[in-house]
């Protein structure tokens, strides 16, 4: 179970150095091996997908908001920003938070469910666990 801990806390802190990318490896590498491993990084995944699913529509429109009020003659940025920049940092906070704690859940050994993620990979959790 060692090598299932290290891996499922690979799979959430990886997502500080290459987002997704060592979540999907670890799934992809364990998918007939560790189910401990496996389970942490369809959670990490499912909290990956679900951070694209809010921040595009999000980001795309306060970009374009942001880069279409700027007034040339004031002197300080646009109130977009202030918008934009408030709510990627709550968004930023928030996976921090989430990132951790599932890191430190699966150094414990524990199949945690992340609470705040849509659940689009699913079939580790009709699994079941030990």
């Amino acid at each position: 179970m060692d090598s299932g801990k290290a891996l499922a806390m690979v799979s959430w802190l990886g997502y500080f150095v290459f987002y997704g990318l060592p979540a999907v490896v670890v799934r992809a590498v364990e998918s007939d091996g560790n189910r401990f491993a496996r389970w942490h990084a369809a959670e990490a995944v499912n909290l990956q997908l679900t951070l694209m699913v809010i921040w595009i529509p999000i980001a795309v429109p306060g970009m374009v908001w942001m880069f279409t009020s700027v007034d040339p003659e004031s002197s300080g940025p646009p109130l977009a920003f202030f918008a934009v920049w408030g709510v990627g940092m709550a968004l930023g906070i928030g996976t921090l938070v989430t990132v951790i704690f599932g890191a430190v859940r699966a150094g414990q050994g524990a199949w945690w469910r992340c609470p705040v993620a849509i659940p689009f990979l699913r079939r580790h959790r009709r699994e079941g666990h030990d």
